[in-house]
Protein backbone atom coordinates (compact mmCIF):
# COMPACT_ATOMS: atom_id res chain seq x y z
CA UNK A 1 0.00 0.00 0.00
CA UNK A 2 1.31 3.52 -0.73
CA UNK A 3 2.38 5.70 1.58
CA UNK A 4 2.01 9.65 1.95
CA UNK A 5 5.23 11.45 2.68
CA UNK A 6 3.93 14.91 2.76
CA UNK A 7 1.58 16.67 2.66
CA UNK A 8 1.35 20.32 -0.21
CA UNK A 9 -0.96 22.42 0.75
CA UNK A 10 1.12 25.48 1.77
CA UNK A 11 4.70 24.37 0.25
CA UNK A 12 6.13 27.14 -2.05
CA UNK A 13 7.09 25.93 -5.21
CA UNK A 14 10.73 25.76 -4.14
CA UNK A 15 10.49 24.33 -1.16
CA UNK A 16 8.50 21.11 -3.30
CA UNK A 17 10.52 20.62 -6.26
CA UNK A 18 13.64 21.04 -3.40
CA UNK A 19 11.81 17.75 -1.44
CA UNK A 20 11.31 16.26 -5.23
CA UNK A 21 15.34 16.47 -6.19
CA UNK A 22 16.49 15.69 -2.68
CA UNK A 23 14.20 12.11 -3.10
CA UNK A 24 15.36 11.72 -6.66
CA UNK A 25 19.28 12.04 -5.54
CA UNK A 26 18.42 9.14 -2.83
CA UNK A 27 16.84 6.99 -5.54
CA UNK A 28 13.84 6.90 -3.55
CA UNK A 29 10.16 6.01 -5.98
CA UNK A 30 7.66 8.39 -5.56
CA UNK A 31 4.61 9.66 -7.06
CA UNK A 32 2.78 12.81 -6.95
CA UNK A 33 -1.21 13.89 -6.45
CA UNK A 34 -2.01 17.50 -7.74
CA UNK A 35 -4.35 19.83 -5.65
CA UNK A 36 -7.52 19.88 -6.87
CA UNK A 37 -9.03 22.72 -8.73
CA UNK A 38 -10.72 24.20 -6.09
CA UNK A 39 -8.57 23.71 -3.33
CA UNK A 40 -10.65 20.95 -1.47
CA UNK A 41 -7.98 18.62 -1.70
CA UNK A 42 -3.99 19.45 -1.53
CA UNK A 43 -1.35 18.21 -3.18
CA UNK A 44 0.81 15.59 -1.92
CA UNK A 45 3.75 13.09 -2.71
CA UNK A 46 3.34 9.61 -1.96
CA UNK A 47 5.94 6.70 -1.79
CA UNK A 48 5.95 3.77 -4.13
CA UNK A 49 7.34 1.07 -1.94
CA UNK A 50 6.66 1.92 1.89
CA UNK A 51 9.75 0.31 2.74
CA UNK A 52 11.07 3.74 1.66
CA UNK A 53 9.24 5.37 4.15
CA UNK A 54 12.01 5.63 7.62
CA UNK A 55 15.04 6.22 4.54
CA UNK A 56 12.55 9.07 2.79
CA UNK A 57 11.63 10.85 6.29
CA UNK A 58 15.36 10.58 6.73
CA UNK A 59 15.96 12.80 3.48
CA UNK A 60 13.34 14.87 4.06
CA UNK A 61 14.22 15.73 7.68
CA UNK A 62 17.69 16.31 6.55
CA UNK A 63 16.07 18.50 3.56
CA UNK A 64 13.94 20.37 5.99
CA UNK A 65 16.85 21.36 8.03
CA UNK A 66 18.82 22.54 4.87
CA UNK A 67 15.95 24.76 3.86
CA UNK A 68 15.59 26.21 6.86
CA UNK A 69 18.96 27.08 7.58
CA UNK A 70 19.05 28.84 4.33
CA UNK A 71 15.83 30.51 4.83
CA UNK A 72 17.20 31.80 8.41
CA UNK A 73 20.82 32.73 6.33
CA UNK A 74 19.06 35.54 3.95
CA UNK A 75 18.07 38.48 4.59
CA UNK A 76 14.60 40.18 5.96
CA UNK A 77 12.62 41.40 2.98
CA UNK A 78 12.59 45.34 3.55
CA UNK A 79 9.75 46.88 5.93
CA UNK A 80 7.48 49.71 5.37
CA UNK A 81 10.05 52.79 6.29
CA UNK A 82 12.36 50.92 3.93
CA UNK A 83 10.61 50.53 1.29
CA UNK A 84 9.59 53.95 1.74
CA UNK A 85 12.68 54.92 1.61
CA UNK A 86 13.27 53.12 -1.64
CA UNK A 87 9.98 54.10 -3.45
CA UNK A 88 8.85 56.90 -2.03
CA UNK A 89 6.42 57.67 -5.34
CA UNK A 90 5.14 54.20 -5.41
CA UNK A 91 4.28 54.27 -1.41
CA UNK A 92 2.63 57.70 -1.72
CA UNK A 93 0.40 56.66 -4.93
CA UNK A 94 -0.53 53.41 -3.20
CA UNK A 95 -1.56 55.09 -0.05
CA UNK A 96 -3.40 57.72 -2.20
CA UNK A 97 -5.18 54.71 -3.91
CA UNK A 98 -6.20 53.32 -0.73
CA UNK A 99 -7.68 56.65 1.02
CA UNK A 100 -9.42 57.11 -2.66
CA UNK A 101 -11.07 53.54 -2.38
CA UNK A 102 -12.07 54.16 1.48
CA UNK A 103 -13.44 57.56 0.76
CA UNK A 104 -15.55 55.62 -2.28
CA UNK A 105 -16.93 53.40 0.27
CA UNK A 106 -17.61 55.95 2.78
CA UNK A 107 -19.38 58.24 0.34
CA UNK A 108 -23.05 56.48 0.59
CA UNK A 109 -22.71 56.83 4.63
CA UNK A 110 -21.64 60.20 4.40
CA UNK A 111 -24.65 60.87 2.17
CA UNK A 112 -27.45 58.94 4.33
CA UNK A 113 -26.16 61.46 7.38
CA UNK A 114 -26.26 64.35 5.72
Amino acid sequence: MNRSLVNLRGVPDQEAEGIRQALREAHIEFYETPASNWLISAGAIWLKNPEDRSRARGVLDEFQQQYLAQARRAPPPPGFFQQLRQRPLEMIGIGLAILFMLFLLAWPILHLIA
